[in-house]
């Protein structure tokens, strides 16, 4: 008898990894083994977590006995009762219960356990998801934990995204888009979300700490969470879920002319549809054709299917307000998106995130290019001001989201300091151009992934300014010309805002995130298993691109050194207002032609205001219970016959 178990049980085990390589089922559907195999329930299974219970029983109510089996080599019999509680050695190991009856395994239930939310993704078919333009339909559980129930369970669409990650990375990034809105993780109810891989990131935290610094600062930032991932059967190691950049009150909380674009054409099927004899497939066409190509707003017609219709025959027409309604993106790569224009100085290339389309209709491009032309235009003068000397720059510009987005590059390390891709702004309607979200930190903070190579290792440095390092090597060794955050540090006001920023947000929470038992220690115990598994799956066959999770040589310790060194030298560089002001300086603003200068022949009084010298000294902070105090200046600079105030 013991023979003939064995012998099932080895049949099973062939039959299971047969199953890991090539099942499209998802991972917590039920797997008979036989024809008249049974269905096998797990109570719990939806949200499996260290030492509670999990309870299997079978869809016909008939008695059955269960094994529990954690997979690997070699797999090991943890239970064998209905009820099993898991343990740490379960963790990141496939868990499967058989049911068996009269002799035979009958059914089986097979999961994934983690200490973080799993996310399965199955492809229709199996299909291969291709391309960064094709979406290919199928199924998605995101199994939850201890801090989370489960998260969804039903269709989604998925294809590529990413740029070096795609071309280059084992470890895919991935845009998902729900069969509805769903309020992932607490972060609002949306459609599209996005699988950011990990792969050049081994600590897996570049990319949060990005989110989690800018939002501290009050620049727009998407929030995430780290996943285990099962694509297709197949463990595929640790990504972060996040929203994706796009209007919405929840992210980037803008007017949204792709679903305005959507809801004309919904307006125009509802009243043109009947006569024209349109089907709902020509409502989703209709949608589709609307919001990818805009020139119904000049024209103010729409050619569908023949026909030519005029918005203003059906009360659509309106007087549209393009002043803002765009999410841009700075892309410098020659292969870029086609939809993008040239800013008018420094032909700085700008794609349009949202909508994507825009430059299909010349009055809505024509708009748009104006906003980054007209903030431009006056970073780029002497004083700041347009050219007309009419407006400031922070009549164009939020310059406090200015500053806590160079903030948050520069004190995390993040390349896109000096390079010329995933930096984001945006504008809402009558609104002023916005700097945020921040993305895309794994190529920075001492990262490997950019420390060795010839262009920006020596980027990585704890002890430089990343903004400077572009515009301080000849232009065959970096991409394009200077950044613009050159630009906004030739300006004053724009180096106190920064220097007081630090003080206040970048070095309490750089301090509570170092500190031992502070944040980094705790992101780094829950997610220390999961790396580990991670690791095994990608650290062998990718040695000259991964350090590792964990260990002395690994990127959490080498990320943990990178940022400790790094607070080191800040203090240094903002101990004062004036050593910052020397340490920003660059090649190309050393010898500017900017008129401010710091004079002790100026001082000033305040009247009913409350001068503050808590981080800025009394030169730049004034408190006011009502917000109204006046401000006197007097000079002993006989030359001196003006001053320019910013207020703000």
């Amino acid at each position: 008898m013991k023979k003939l178990m064995k012998m099932v049980l080895s049949a099973w085990c062939v039959g299971l990894r047969l199953l890991l390589a090539q099942s499209v089922l998802g991972a917590g559907a039920a797997l008979p083994l036989r024809a008249d195999g049974v269905e096998v329930a797990v109570a719990g299974i939806d949200r499996p977590q260290l030492g509670v219970p999990l309870t299997a029983s079978v869809a016909d109510g008939a008695p059955c006995a269960f094994r529990w089996i954690r997979k690997g080599a070699p797999d090991a019999v943890v239970a064998e009762s209905a009820a099993y509680e898991p343990t740490a050695e379960d963790l990141e190991h496939w868990l499967c219960v058989v049911a068996r009856r009269d002799g035979e395994d009958v059914g089986e239930r097979l999961f994934y356990f983690s200490r973080l939310p799993v996310l399965y993704l199955d492809t229709e078919g199996g299909r291969e998801i291709a391309d960064r333009e094709t979406y290919v339909p199928g199924r998605l559980r995101i199994q939850g934990n201890a801090q989370f129930a489960q998260q969804y369970d039903g269709p989604v669409e998925t294809k590529g995204r990413g740029y070096t990650s795609w071309q280059s990375f084992p470890q895919k990034s991935y845009k998902l888009k729900l069969g509805e809105k769903t309020n992932l993780f607490g972060y609002g109810k949306q459609k599209h979300w996005v699988l950011i891989t990990n792969f050049a990131d081994n600590s897996f935290l570049r990319n949060r700490h990005g989110m989690e610094l800018a939002k501290e600062l009050g620049v727009v930032a998407m929030d995430m969470t780290w996943v285990a991932v099962v694509l297709n059967g197949r463990y595929y190691g640790v990504e972060m879920l996040a929203e994706q950049n796009r209007p919405d009150p929840n992210r980037v909380d803008i007017f949204n002319w792709e679903s305005k674009a959507e809801d004309v054409a919904d307006a125009l099927f509802d009243a043109a549809g009947a006569a024209a004899g349109w089907t709902d497939a020509d409502r989703a066409a209709l949608e589709s054709n609307m919001s990818s190509n805009f020139n119904w707003i000049t024209t103010g017609e729409v050619a569908y299917v023949g026909g030519t219709y005029r918005l203003a025959d059906y009360g659509l027409k309106e007087d549209w307000n393009l002043t803002g309604g765009y999410l841009y993106e700075m892309e410098d790569r020659p292969d870029g998106p086609k939809y993008r224009f040239e800013t008018a100085i420094k032909k700085t290339h700008v794609q349009f995130a949202k909508p994507e389309f825009a430059s299909t209709d010349e009055s809505m491009l024509a708009a748009a290019q104006k906003v980054w032309n007209d903030t431009e235009a006056a970073y780029l003068s002497v004083d700041h001001y347009s050219p007309d000397g009419e407006k400031p720059l922070s009549e164009f510009a939020d310059l406090d989201s200015m500053a806590g987005y160079w903030l948050t590059l520069e004190c995390l390390g993040n390349i896109d300091c000096c390079a010329g891709h995933s930096r984001y702004s945006h504008v809402d309607v009558n609104g002023k151009l916005t700097f945020g979200p921040v993305w895309d930190f794994d190529y920075g903070g001492g990262s490997i992934t950019v420390q060795d190579t010839e262009v920006y290792g020596d980027s990585q440095r704890p002890d430089r300014w990343v903004f400077k390092f572009r515009d301080e090597k000849p232009p065959a060794e970096g991409r394009g010309g200077s950044s613009f955050f050159v630009d906004w540090l030739d300006d004053p006001f724009f180096v106190a805002k920064a220097y007081g920023l630090y003080w206040r947000k970048v070095r309490p929470w750089l301090v509570a995130e170092l500190a031992q038992g502070g944040g980094m220690d705790e992101k780094v115990a829950y997610l220390t298993e999961a790396g580990d598994a991670h690791d095994a799956l990608y650290k062998a066959n990718f040695e000259d691109r991964c350090w590792g999770f964990n260990g002395e040589d690994g990127d959490v310790a080498k990320y943990r050194a990178y940022l400790t060194a790094r607070l080191a030298w800040l203090d240094g560089q903002f101990a004062t207002l004036d050593t910052l002001m020397a340490g920003v300086k660059t090649t190309k603003n050393a010898a500017s032609a900017h008129p401010y200068e710091k004079s002790t022949a100026l001082s000033f009084a305040v009247a009913g205001g409350i001068p503050t010298n808590e981080v800025c000294g009394t030169d730049f902070a004034v408190e006011a219970a009502d917000g109204r105090f006046t401000l006197s200046f007097a000079t002993t600079e006989i030359a001196a016959v003006s001053a320019d105030v910013y207020l703000n």
